[in-house]
């Protein structure tokens, strides 16, 4: 019995070493880049402080800390009135996170004043590990871009050979005005219907451009969040096209989006709620 003893408790030693060797062997996939983003940071609708949401900016702080996170797109309505002193404030928090952030303009954030303290542009286009990102101002009639922002998103998908993926920033929710019936998207109540009518919109004078190039395509918004009685996440696919949205302020489910993208071509998006 004394024998019959010593071989179970030998026999399961060896398992667990093996077990814990081949834990030890293991190594996790890391993302080549990751990047978060974040919609109407300047908070509640009435509550604001006139700076970055403070429940936002500790987040962010600490997540940017300990996650790695490349860079930072802010989906418009950073301050509650595009005014100097707001400014000033706003961009002296996002400098001190001490990561690059871009700005994809709302409709709190008009006026000249934004880019002359800032220095940042009303949009801009570059890549990132053979990715393209499109950060873009649509607060205009019609929830979509002007005709500048139509020939620079028409230029840079003239050669998409070398992109991967394509990753759009807007402000407003603008595939959810007059989407057609075939995708199916759902419909969410977003903070503001400032500037939804107008003669053309998303589906007639943009999406087009993307049509047909074959590459995987991830929309994001960041009007919501600012109602404690409406939702602030959105989440909708169709075929190769990826709609995302999510906001701040409300104090109820506030919530940022961290993205990660990896070597394989695998994209996650990672609600962070807090």
């Amino acid at each position: 019995m004394k024998f019959c003893g010593y071989i179970l408790l030998l026999s399961l030693f060896v398992s667990g070493c093996c077990n814990c060797d081949s834990h030890k062997d293991s190594k996790e996939v890391e993302p080549i880049y990751s990047f978060a983003v974040a919609g109407h940071i300047y908070g509640h609708s009435q509550r604001y402080t006139n700076s970055v949401y403070p429940p936002f900016k500790k987040i962010i702080a600490k997540d940017i800390g300990k996650e790695e996170i490349d860079f930072l797109v802010l989906t418009g309505d950073l301050v509650p009135f595009s005014v100097d002193s707001n400014w000033i404030k706003v961009n002296e928090e996002l400098n001190d996170l001490g990561v690059p952030w871009y700005i994809a303009r709302g409709n709190h954030d008009l006026g000249p004043v934004m880019t002359e303290i800032t220095g940042k542009s009303d949009f801009t286009a570059f890549t990132k590990e053979n990715d393209l990102f499109l950060i873009l101002n649509t607060t205009n009639p019609g929830w979509t871009v002007d005709s500048v922002q139509n020939e620079l998103i028409a230029d840079q998908l003239k050669n998409t050979d070398s992109i991967n993926k394509i990753f759009v920033f807007s402000h407003q929710l603008w595939w959810l005005r007059n989407s057609p019936v075939e995708f199916k998207l759902d419909s969410i109540t977003t903070n503001s219907n400032g500037f939804y009518e107008g003669e053309s919109d998303f589906w007639k004078q943009t999406f087009p451009l993307f049509e047909n190039i074959g590459k995987p395509v991830w929309f994001f918004a960041g009007d919501l969040g600012a109602h404690e009685l409406f939702q602030s996440y959105y989440e909708d696919h169709y075929q190769n096209y990826h709609f995302y949205a999510s906001g701040v302020g409300s104090g109820i489910r506030d919530n940022y989006l961290l993205v990660s993208v990896y070597e394989n071509g695998k994209v996650t998006v990672l609600k962070r709620e807090f």
